[in-house]
């Protein structure tokens, strides 16, 4: 049974109980709707994650260190430069377990890396960087 306070906080949602609960067969995402496609995990103190429909991004933070990694799913992405959006003083970066020549430069929301020479992560290889 439903109280009346349970009833107006309800309210506000476009979808009957009905709906959320239905199980259905599960959506392929495929083209141009992978773009918009994303999954955030994490909570507060916790770092921030997110999984997006191209590929896989990483970001923990274990022992005062930040790990970012950035893995290709489908096709290949070059990169000259990468914004992070948090402060870190020094980074090691390496692609499929190669170091990578890169310049920090700190900015008003974050950490901007600029490779040296442009970087190409294939599929299966991860971008990774690591820093305090």
């Amino acid at each position: 049974m439903v109280r009346e306070s349970q009833r107006e906080s309800l309210a506000h949602i476009p979808y009957r109980r009905e709906e959320l609960v239905r199980q259905g067969s599960p959506r392929r995402y495929r083209g141009r709707a992978l773009d918009q496609l994303t999954f955030p995990l994490g909570g507060i103190g916790t770092g921030s994650v997110s999984l997006g429909g191209w590929g896989m991004v990483r970001q923990q933070r274990l022992a005062g260190r930040w790990r970012v990694a950035v893995e290709v799913r489908g096709g290949r992405l070059s990169l000259e430069t990468l914004h992070l959006g948090l402060t870190l003083a020094a980074v090691q970066v390496s692609l499929a377990g190669h170091g990578v020549p890169v310049a920090v430069t700190p900015s008003a929301d974050g950490t901007v890396l600029h490779f040296v020479a442009p970087v190409t992560i294939k599929v299966g290889q991860a971008l990774v960087g690591e820093g305090q």
